[in-house]
């Protein structure tokens, strides 16, 4: 648990810049809080620093084409499902892939078509804000069923500098390391190859621990005909 005061702190203390008991001027606190916040929201622009990925759900309605959804800009959609019928037992929830591309949905000539659920989605970011409209095709012509929505989760910036927030393992070193690099310019300051290293070390495990996994695609050309399976692990099938 550490405040934005005391990472901006060690930080300035690290550059050399106070002492071990000095106590920072306010000064300098707005000016690492500013910074601070300029770094993570840089970080949030990348999957591989986000932690978590939060599956929400948007219930649908009957001819309704778009939906309100509070998601960080600049983050992306990881996965979409569809359950068709939420009153089923248990309820059956589809893939759907991922939102369409800019170029796709305008490639939809007809985005009023209806169906029972929809197949694809839709991004419109809104510029500087955290909510966007989720487009949906084909409009669904009944409200059963519920859009799900994977979205990793931004690491939360500081809305003070007394505020003292958690950080998930490793998250608070590799911010305490990287903002003495960022801070470092503002005062001329070289920080030592060491602590540049060790920040580039820190956020680096950072990214490999949040790297998705994803299924490896294999060409079916490529695949024994009549083979139904093979093990890398034993060279087996």
């Amino acid at each position: 648990m550490a405040s934005a005061t005391d990472l901006i702190t060690q930080a300035l203390r690290t550059l050399g810049i106070v002492e071990a008991t000095e106590t920072i001027q306010a000064e300098d606190a707005s000016n690492g809080l500013t910074v601070l916040n300029q770094m993570i929201g840089s970080w949030n622009l990348s999957r591989t620093t986000a932690k978590f990925v939060a599956r929400t759900t948007l219930a649908l309605s009957t001819d309704t084409d778009a939906y309100a959804f509070s998601i960080f800009v600049g983050n992306h959609i990881e996965a979409v499902s569809v359950i068709p019928d939420r009153a089923a037992d248990p309820p059956n929830e589809v893939p759907l892939g991922r939102p369409l591309t800019v170029t796709e949905w305008q490639g939809i000539s007809d985005k009023t078509l209806s169906g029972t659920y929809p197949s694809r989605i839709y991004i419109d970011e809104s510029e500087g804000t955290a909510i966007n409209t989720v487009h949906v095709y084909p409009v669904p012509n009944q409200d059963a069923s519920d859009l799900i929505l994977y979205c990793p989760t931004p690491v939360s910036q500081f809305a003070a500098l007394a505020t003292d927030y958690t950080f998930p393992p490793g998250y608070e070193r590799a911010i305490r390391l990287n903002l003495v690099l960022e801070l470092a310019p503002d005062y001329d300051v070289e920080p030592s190859a060491h602590v540049v290293l060790l920040a580039r070390q820190a956020l680096d495990t950072l990214k490999a621990h949040n790297l998705p996994m994803r299924d490896l695609w294999v060409d079916p050309a490529l695949v024994t005909h009549g083979r139904s399976s093979y093990n890398i692990n034993t060279d087996s099938s």
